[in-house]
């Protein structure tokens, strides 16, 4: 069962004139964006570009013990290593790095560029990281059109194709796929040209308006959207007329989401014919979830969910283990009126949860197939 890591021993020293940029590619730059190359390189002249190998050195020239949160896998940090001493990616330079932490404004926002050749670079967008903030970004994506991170990434897609010739790849691996998305779909006609194609990695989808937007129908032919068996992210929302990969995955469940785990054959990830009937329930429970909510409902139930961390002071999800009762405090924190908020709302999706697990469980009648094949003639 080979992995990007796999991919990258044995296809490492293939430069990208010799084997074009490919899917596995645009999923490893998507996993190493969610490092923290701007604090690694400092600031970095807008006409400048670092290269891989100079900010790996720099990661690791203090030699402690690297971590990302609880959510982000420490493995990228390998991987990267890895990367940065193919001959494939030792010649790629970042620039125009951008890191926007603001929980005032509700924006956890990370975009970088790098530099393929003088003629193609892939702008790429990090997903979710380990800040209460960036989930509750993401979770405003159920009632607000556009999230903060959204218009960034457009403007940031916008800058890049000002400010450098040639062509653009985008991509982004879970709400950074969805940027990359909407930050395609943003662009005017004549900048919409110079993108070759939009990699999303398990990336949320878009609500139905965005969908029928002029943008958005002029952009899907382009994009790529690979998801894994048991997938939950990247069904949330619609992705209509999209290109969707299913990917077999070397572990279950929500583990899939790391696209470190996705199996890999060649240049491609290897697919299945379908998503597992476990992801296909969860995503009709959720949907039901919300549509049984009106958007008010959703906005309060979303907001009375996310004041919780803050009455404990819980900036990241590893404050839970550092601060002492944090769950407790979480869980004395509500008022009755919050209280009623979180238990309709968490009642309603137990009620969808047990209605797809029945549905699921249920077998069909022996008899009524029996039937079934009489009437054909069986």
């Amino acid at each position: 069962m080979a992995t990007v890591f796999d991919y990258l021993k044995w296809r490492g020293d293939l430069s990208f004139s010799r084997s074009p940029f490919n899917i596995v590619d645009a999923a490893i730059l998507s996993k190493c964006s969610y490092l923290h190359f701007l604090e690694a390189a400092g600031p970095v002249p807008e006409d400048s570009a670092v290269p891989l190998p100079r900010i790996r050195d720099i990661l690791f020239s203090d030699g402690s013990d690297h971590t990302l949160g609880l959510v982000i896998p420490p493995q990228i940090f390998d991987l990267f290593d890895l990367a940065a001493s193919t001959k494939r990616f030792s010649a790629v330079r970042i620039f125009d790095m951008e890191d926007i932490l603001d929980r005032k404004k509700e924006i956890q926002f990370s975009a970088m560029t790098f530099e393929l050749s003088s003629s193609l670079c892939v702008v790429t967008f990090r997903g979710t990281d380990d800040s209460i903030v960036g989930w509750k970004e993401d979770f405003n994506m159920a009632f607000e059109k556009s999230i903060p991170s959204q218009k960034l990434a457009a403007a940031y897609l916008h800058r890049i194709l000002c400010t450098h010739p040639g062509n653009v790849i985008l991509t982004g691996h879970s709400k950074g796929g969805n940027l990359a998305i909407f930050a395609a779909a943003s662009c005017n006609p004549e900048e919409r040209e110079r993108i070759q194609t939009v990699y999303n990695f398990d990336g949320p989808g878009f609500k139905p308006d965005f969908l029928e937007s002029e943008g958005y129908l002029s952009i899907v032919s382009r994009i790529r959207t690979a998801v894994p068996e048991s997938s939950i992210i990247g069904c949330l929302f619609e992705q209509l007329g999209e290109k969707i990969y299913v990917v077999s995955s070397v572990k279950g469940g929500l583990r899939q989401h790391n696209l470190l785990t996705w199996q890999v054959i060649g240049p491609e990830f290897e697919t299945v014919p379908t998503r597992s009937r476990d992801s296909i329930q969860m995503e009709k429970a959720i949907k039901a979830w919300t549509a049984d909510m009106s958007e008010q409902e959703t906005e309060d139930f979303v907001n009375t969910v996310f004041s919780l961390p803050a009455a404990a002071s819980v900036t990241n999800l590893k404050d839970l283990s550092r601060i002492p009762n944090a769950g407790f405090k979480m869980i004395q924190a509500p008022t009755p009126e919050q209280r009623k908020i979180l238990l309709d709302g968490f009642r309603k999706l137990i009620a969808e949860l047990y209605t797809a697990h029945f549905q699921k469980q249920s077998k069909p009648d022996p008899h009524a197939k029996r039937t079934a094949r009489r009437k054909n003639g069986g």
